[in-house]
């Protein structure tokens, strides 16, 4: 071999270059045919676009008339290839009443073929369209939490209105492309839907009247303990049995009496005592309690006086004289402005239990009369509901139960009864249209007078009850915006009709509110109602993403179409021919908001938990609740394109948009502005795009 080459070296006869001037010429044919042919492969790429863009137009124009066709493909390729002058496109279009088909052919100049006799290089494409497109259902989800303010909110409403302009058609004959249009922060506003998707909140029922007096109240004539005049005792003696001596004393076997004043033997002083044995001048003493008669044997001797007043009952209790009273006994009686004897009038929240009662008298329980002051004049007694004069309110048919809590608002008169803030009144005796104010002191307020309500404080009542993560209680008002559905119906979109979502308490803070500016649009075609509710949009509030996610679905669903205004705005039916379902989801952070009971949840909320509810997550942590709907939406044969945006998506946000979305290629991750934008503008394209056939 290195024979042969040495020898091919020194060979000067010229045969080599005759060999290499053969081969050039084969060589940069090859060479040529490469660069043209990838050159012809780009354009018929390209022309491939354009015929696309051009058929979507043709397709989408309502006009029957060929030329007007022609002309509107002549520009859509004109505008979109541009490797050929304008107009250098040969073009085909057959606009039948179905599919629209538009072939073009073209030249293609080449550079390097020429020296083979190849001037160009013909180039074909064919793009089939259904004639005006698929009809198109889009539902944009956008995540206005508080994270969204400044330049992000700016950026995110101009991608937003480009989509919007993109996917929506200026002619929606004879096919539509529709767009709606949610908001979500820590929650969903339905506005004026609210209470058809989670139910009217159980509104208060009118109270007619309050009061703590059971019957009007009586005037008192008269008080006291002593029944008869009292009598002096003249000695006592000391003995297993004490005989007290007092000279025509009147008493009888069974009386009881009150010894006062007594020298030497004092430890009989100031108490009550049965009397027994009696004769004319003595009588023997008994215990009232365990009848046993007084042993006196080690008391000192007595020295001399004391007195002995008889009594009304064993206690010494005090009678009250009210003329024609009423009461009964066990009644509790309510005394007022006694003088003289004022240790028997109540405080606000006291009465005394009736017994003994007569048709002019009664025992007031408990009571010493031995203790007080002697009755002067004046006063009154009033029969209460409780033995803590407590308020009875009457609301008919206030659906109520004992132990309830209920929150009590524009009462006039007794404006006493009327909460606000985190108060509220707990319930007792409840009959069908009453119930007892547990704890209200009656007596210290003003008399009712008219009007007021009784609100339920239950979940699905107006005004909600809880305790918060801090231990504390708190009140608060429904309002129009939901949060998750719960049960069976947790991952599904059958309606509101079968299976309500839950409500929100907004909790207060920082975040958990209801936003009036958060935007919620069914279905439409107007561009215009779509961009200015863009342009309204604010942020607020933490990120909620999955509740955001199911009322996407829930836009673009036939099974909530009937709660929208009218056709235009409701979905039609899931595997309609020529019908694409998408949806677009949108966010910039983590989702770190889930409910319980309708209010923040305390192992799931960004506020303190002050302002979350002692429970957890009743569907658990919110992206594995985004997860499970994502699985459900597409499984429903919905498409969807989701964005991550500028936030932090390392907390699992970036791996469950990826997850969530159609595929790969259905997922955008944008950092910048300009990249959300591009995301919008390239899921718009696509989204357009969908109308092809192939």
């Amino acid at each position: 071999m290195k024979r042969l080459l040495r020898r091919f070296l020194k060979d000067r006869t010229g045969a080599f270059a005759m060999q290499f001037a053969l081969m050039v010429v084969p060589l940069m044919a090859c060479t040529g045919l490469a660069i043209d042919g990838g050159r012809a492969f780009l354009a018929r790429f390209e022309l491939g676009s354009a015929l696309d863009a051009a058929a979507l137009a043709v397709g989408s124009t309502s006009t029957t008339d060929t030329d007007q066709l022609n002309a509107v493909a002549r520009k859509f390729v004109d505008t979109n290839f541009h490797q050929a002058p304008p107009g250098s496109v040969q073009l085909d279009l057959d606009p039948s009443a179905d599919v629209v088909t538009l072939k073009g052919t073209v030249q293609v100049d080449t550079f390097f073929m020429p020296i083979m006799g190849i001037g160009h290089i013909d180039v074909s494409a064919e793009s089939e369209v259904r004639r005006g497109g698929s009809n198109i259902e889009v539902a944009l989800v956008l995540d206005t939490t508080g994270s969204m303010a400044g330049q992000r909110m700016t950026d995110l409403k101009a991608a937003a209105k480009d989509l919007v302009d993109i996917v929506v058609s200026d002619k929606q004959t004879p096919w539509y492309s529709k767009l709606s249009l949610i908001s979500y922060g820590d929650n969903v506003n339905l506005g004026d839907y609210a209470d058809s998707v989670r139910g009217a909140a159980v509104d208060g029922t009118n109270i007619s009247d309050a009061t703590w007096k059971k019957s009007a109240s009586r005037n008192i004539s008269g008080a006291t303990w002593k029944n008869g005049s009292q009598k002096s005792i003249s000695n006592v003696t000391r003995a297993s049995a004490a005989v007290v001596t007092s000279n025509s004393h009147g008493l009888s076997n069974g009386d009881y009496i009150y010894i006062a004043g007594v020298h030497g033997m004092t430890q009989l002083n100031n108490k009550e005592y049965l009397v027994s044995d009696v004769t004319s001048n003595t009588f023997k003493l008994k215990s009232p309690s365990s009848g046993n008669y007084i042993n006196s044997s080690y008391y000192s001797s007595y020295s001399y006086n004391g007195t002995i007043q008889k009594c009304f009952d064993k206690d010494c209790e005090v009678q009250v004289t009210s003329s024609g009273h009423g009461f009964s006994n066990g009644d509790f009686v309510h005394i007022d402005s006694v003088h003289g004897m004022t240790d028997i009038n109540n405080n606000y929240n006291q009465s005394w239990t009736v017994t003994n009662v007569a048709s002019d008298t009664f025992i007031l329980s408990g009571s010493n009369g031995p203790n007080y002051s002697d009755y002067s004049y004046s006063g009154t007694a009033t029969e209460c509901f409780t033995a803590s004069c407590e308020v009875r309110v009457t609301s008919a048919s206030h659906g109520l139960s004992n132990n309830d809590y209920v929150y009590i608002t524009g009462v006039s008169g007794m404006t006493d009864i009327n909460t606000s803030g985190n108060n509220s009144w707990q319930i007792s005796d409840v009959t069908g249209s009453t119930f007892i104010l547990d704890g209200s002191q009656g007596p210290r307020y003003s008399n009712y007078s008219n009007s007021g309500k009784a609100w339920c404080l239950k979940e699905g009542c107006e005004y909600y009850r809880f305790t918060n993560a801090s231990g504390s209680t708190r009140v608060k008002q429904i309002s129009d915006c939901v949060s998750e559905r719960t049960g069976a119906h947790a991952y599904d979109d059958v309606g509101p009709d079968t299976a309500l979502v839950s409500p929100v308490y907004p909790g207060g803070g920082s975040y958990g509110g209801c936003r009036s500016y958060a935007a919620l649009k069914p279905l439409t075609a107007n561009k215009d109602t779509l961009e200015t509710a863009i342009t309204d949009l604010d942020t607020n509030d933490s990120t909620a993403g999955h509740i955001g996610l199911a009322w996407g679905w829930y836009m673009i669903s036939p099974n909530w179409g009937y709660l929208w205004p009218d056709d235009t705005n409701r979905p039609h039916p899931y595997g309609e021919q020529h019908l694409a379902k998408v949806l677009v989801l949108m966010t910039d952070g983590d989702f770190n908001t889930a409910y319980c009971d309708g209010v923040i949840a305390k192992n799931y909320g960004v506020d303190s938990s002050s302002y979350r509810i002692n429970c957890n997550a009743t569907n658990g942590s919110p992206f594995d609740q985004a997860a499970s709907l994502c699985t459900s939406i597409k499984n429903a044969g919905i498409t969807i394109y989701t964005v991550g945006f500028g936030g932090d998506l390392s907390n699992g946000g970036g791996a469950f948009l990826k997850a969530c979305a159609t595929d790969d290629s259905h997922a955008y991750l944008a950092v910048t502005g300009d990249d959300l934008k591009a995301a919008f503008k390239s899921i718009a394209k696509s989204i357009s795009l969908l109308r092809l056939s192939k």
